[in-house]
């Protein structure tokens, strides 16, 4: 449906047992399973919320909604979609939370989160034992009245696959609270910057991190 500019409605349900592919600025509610749907593309669209009926799309590996900055929520219904290998938030400059049954995502590999207004990450994410790519990644382009500067870090021990961790931009808050960070078992290449920024910080376990070459300045 590429081009329709001027297409407001699709739909009052959506029952396509046969689609593989879909392509829509506005999502209606969704009848059936659409067992062969894998991948649905939303990016740089106006929409603000998803429908809860998304939980149906069982066979969906892909989930792009770039630049979708009017939308502020993903409601937990997500956490269904369990085939989900790749979601892409990266933009959403409105999206302030996570659902907590994030975490029930068991084949979720790359989470692209950056240039969003998220300030804290479910504790459920250290179900995420397959994910490999996790970026929360800022820009000075954002702008801080709709994207806080703010990352409160989960604890990323649990996260056996993950090779690329970016919080370049971020300031990690909480400080606090973590003085002790496990990151052992993980199969990442390097520790972003904004960990010096753990003042906090007593604790740090790399043991097992066969892949991580060096290490960040680290002031204690």
């Amino acid at each position: 449906m590429k081009d329709c500019r001027n297409l407001k409605f699709f739909l009052s349900s959506i029952q396509m047992e046969s689609l593989e592919s879909l392509k829509l600025e506005a999502l209606t509610e969704i009848q059936g399973n659409m067992e062969l749907l894998s991948e649905l593309l939303l990016g740089c669209t106006a929409i603000r919320e998803l429908p809860s009926s998304i939980g149906r799309l069982f066979g969906i590996s892909l989930l792009d909604l770039h630049s979708c900055k009017n939308l502020v929520g993903l409601p937990d219904s997500v956490s269904k979609m369990r085939k989900l290998k790749v979601l892409i938030l990266k933009g959403c400059l409105n999206l302030a939370t996570f659902p907590e049954s994030l975490g029930d995502l068991e084949g979720l590999e790359e989470l692209y989160a950056g240039n969003t207004a998220i300030r804290r990450l479910p504790d459920s994410m250290i179900k995420l034992n397959r994910l490999k790519i996790l970026s929360l990644k800022r820009t000075r382009k954002i702008n801080s009245e709709f994207a806080r500067d703010r990352i409160f870090p989960c604890a990323f021990d649990g996260l056996k696959e993950l090779k690329s961790l970016d919080l370049s931009g971020c300031i990690l808050s909480g400080d606090k609270i973590f003085a002790r960070i496990n990151l052992s078992r993980n199969k990442f290449v390097s520790l972003p910057d904004s960990i010096s920024q753990l003042y906090r910080l007593r604790y740090l376990n790399i043991t097992h991190c066969h892949e991580l070459p060096k290490l960040p300045q680290i002031y204690i």
